[in-house]
């Protein structure tokens, strides 16, 4: 397996569907809702709207009127648990001496609590931890890391499951990395053509970024 153009120093990494799985959240929630006891993986697919995975990834809220209480209010909202490998994959490139970031969203209302949450569950692995508006774009939340940590965009990868945010990191120079959840959509060609990779594991990302230089 081949690395990067350029040595990665460092690595801003979304949250949800990358270091959590939001997705076994989404699934525990709606099995509580009337008509989705059943429910499985296999069934998202054929049973939401397409809009629902839209950006590239599952999203309830275009599915709320398919259930009567909002995700957001329940319970299993912080139902997330991180990836089996999240941590193992974090203290190895922390140990490698890579610089880490997390930058993710928040409903307004959450911003401080979600960035006291993340905290809680990776305590003293990242370097920052930004949070974003829910429905916003990342592109100043991402220029806002690189400058306030003198970091080159080219050295730096961003891992995230969204499209847009892809571009987003595209359009600063980020080396790029598309992470596939179990709902999750693959790469649009336009990503491919520019040279997004996508993996479907933190342990697949970590032996890339590891990886000598292409």
């Amino acid at each position: 397996m081949t690395g990067f153009p350029h040595k990665i120093s460092a690595v801003i990494f979304d949250a949800d569907d990358v270091l959590l799985d939001q997705d076994v959240s989404f699934l525990n929630f709606l099995r509580t809702q009337p008509g989705f006891e059943d429910l499985a993986y296999d069934d998202f697919f054929g049973r939401f709207p397409a809009e629902c995975f839209a950006k590239g990834s599952f999203e309830i809220g275009p599915a709320r009127d398919m259930v009567p209480e909002s995700y957001k209010d329940s319970p299993f909202f912080l139902d997330r648990p991180p990836y089996p490998d999240a941590v193992e994959v974090l203290e190895m490139l922390r140990a490698r001496g890579i610089k880490m970031f997390i930058l993710s969203a928040a409903i307004p209302s959450f911003v401080d609590g979600k960035k006291a949450w993340l905290e809680g569950i990776f305590p003293g692995l990242f370097d920052d931890i930004c949070i974003s508006l829910d429905g916003g774009d990342k592109l100043e939340f991402l220029r806002g890391i690189l400058t306030g940590h003198n970091l080159n965009p080219a050295e730096t990868a961003f891992i995230d499951d969204r499209f847009g945010n892809l571009s987003d990191g595209l359009a600063l120079g980020l080396t790029v990395v598309h992470k596939l959840p179990a709902l999750g959509l693959p790469l649009p060609p336009d990503l491919r053509a520019k040279g997004v990779r996508t993996v479907k594991s933190l342990t697949e990302f970590a032996e890339i970024i590891l990886a000598p230089a292409a």
